[in-house]
C-alpha cells in the first residue's frame, strides 16, 4: 500500500507540474500576443517622465568652428525601453554650454572664410568627485569616449525656408550655406540610451530677421 501511495503521489505531482507549465506557457503566449497587437495598432508607446532628465548627468559640449569655441544650446533625450520596441519612458533636458568669454555669441557670423570646419568633443564634469552639470568649462572635466556624432542637419530659416543638408557629420559645412540667410545647424550625438541635439546658429547676412 505504501508503495502504491508513493507512486500515486509522484504521478499526481508530475501532473501538477505539467499543468503548471501549461498555464505559464499560456500566460506568456497571451502576453506576447498582447504586445504584438499593441505594436501593430499603436506603434511604440512614448511616455514622458515628468521629472525630466537629471541635470548632473548633462554633458558639456566643446564646439569649435574654424578653431574658435562657441556657446551652444542643446536638448537631451534619454529614452529607456520599459518593453523594448514597444514602450519607452523619455526624459528631457534643455541645456546651455558657455565659453569662458561672456562676450562670445551663440550666433556664428560669416567672415569670408572659404571653409567652416566643425570640431566637437564632450565632457562630464565633477566637483569633489561627484558628477555635476557644468555650463562653463570651470570644473574638473573628463572627456567622454563613448559619444557618437551620427547626424548633421542644416536648415535655412529665412525665406525660402528649406533643409539644405541631412546626413553624416560634415567636417566643412561651407558648401551648404552659400546662399545669403540665417541657418540652423544641428548635430546629433548619442551614448547608450541618450541622444543630444546640439544647435549652432549661422548667419551670412546683415538682415537678422526670422520667418
Amino acid at each position: 500500500m505504501r508503495k502504491e501511495a508513493v507512486l500515486d503521489y509522484i504521478e499526481t505531482s508530475e501532473d501538477l507540474k505539467q499543468s503548471k507549465k501549461k498555464r505559464i506557457k499560456r500566460i506568456i503566449g497571451a502576453v506576447i500576443i498582447i504586445i504584438i497587437l499593441i505594436k501593430i495598432f499603436f506603434g511604440t508607446i512614448e511616455i514622458t517622465n515628468p521629472l525630466g532628465y537629471p541635470s548632473p548627468k548633462a554633458r558639456y559640449y566643446n564646439v569649435k568652428v574654424n578653431g574658435k569655441q562657441i556657446p551652444i544650446n542643446y536638448t537631451t533625450k534619454h529614452s529607456f525601453p520599459i518593453i523594448p520596441y514597444v514602450v519607452n519612458i523619455n526624459s528631457y533636458y534643455r541645456g546651455f554650454n558657455y565659453t569662458n568669454n561672456p562676450k562670445d555669441s551663440y550666433i556664428v557670423k560669416a567672415d569670408n572664410s572659404t571653409s567652416y570646419n566643425v570640431e566637437i568633443s564632450s565632457y562630464s564634469c565633477y566637483a569633489k568627485k561627484v558628477q555635476v552639470e557644468c555650463v562653463r568649462p570651470d570644473k574638473e572635466m573628463k572627456e567622454n569616449n563613448d559619444e557618437e556624432y551620427f547626424k548633421m542637419e542644416i536648415e535655412r530659416t529665412t525665406k525660402p525656408r528649406k533643409k539644405v543638408y541631412s546626413g553624416e557629420l560634415l567636417n566643412d559645412f561651407a558648401p551648404y550655406i552659400k546662399e545669403e540667410g540665417i541657418y540652423m545647424i544641428k548635430i546629433y550625438a548619442k551614448h547608450r540610451f541618450t541622444t543630444n541635439e546640439i544647435e549652432i546658429e549661422f548667419v551670412n547676412t546683415d538682415k537678422l530677421t526670422y520667418n
